[in-house]
């Protein structure tokens, strides 16, 4: 089960990088940068649409993943959207926003697996339930690679 009631707004970090490269250039400009300034990707998405995401681009059947649409027992903003105005004056506010599906792919690169071998069982398995515990913790590992975007 996955929160599909709160809204986020995905930032890829190569993104941020290049943020704070144009930030620091312009410091060394002489312009005079000061205060909090904000980033982030400009598509909404729930963590449950991220997930969905994720098993899309790395080729995982992601019918198991179920939204939870109500709001978690502690208190959180229900959109997560920054005021980016600030930035988005200095540098364009088109500028440093990669796609979720394209920063997510870039990503999860290293670590998909090819579609071929989704839900093969290993040599070594030996019980029914292993597959299973096995995909489990595969998409663990990708939601935990997803929660660092």
């Amino acid at each position: 089960e996955v929160d599909a009631w709160q809204r986020c707004y995905p930032t890829w970090t190569g993104d941020v990088a290049g943020v704070i490269r144009r930030m620091v250039e312009l410091a060394q400009q002489g312009r005079k940068l000061h205060g909090i300034f904000h980033w982030q990707g400009n598509e909404c998405f729930t963590w449950h649409e991220m997930m969905l995401l994720v098993a899309d681009v790395c080729g995982l059947d992601a019918s198991r993943v179920r939204p939870v649409r109500t709001p978690p027992h502690v208190v959180l903003p229900r959109d997560t959207r920054l005021d980016c105005s600030r930035l988005e004056d200095l540098l364009g506010s088109s500028s440093f926003r990669t796609p979720f599906r394209e920063g997510l792919a870039r990503c999860l690169a290293a670590v998909r697996s090819p579609p071929a071998s989704i839900g093969a069982p290993s040599p070594g398995l030996r019980s029914a339930e292993e597959p299973e515990q096995q995909l489990r913790e595969e998409l663990r590992e990708r939601g935990r690679a997803l929660q660092e975007l």
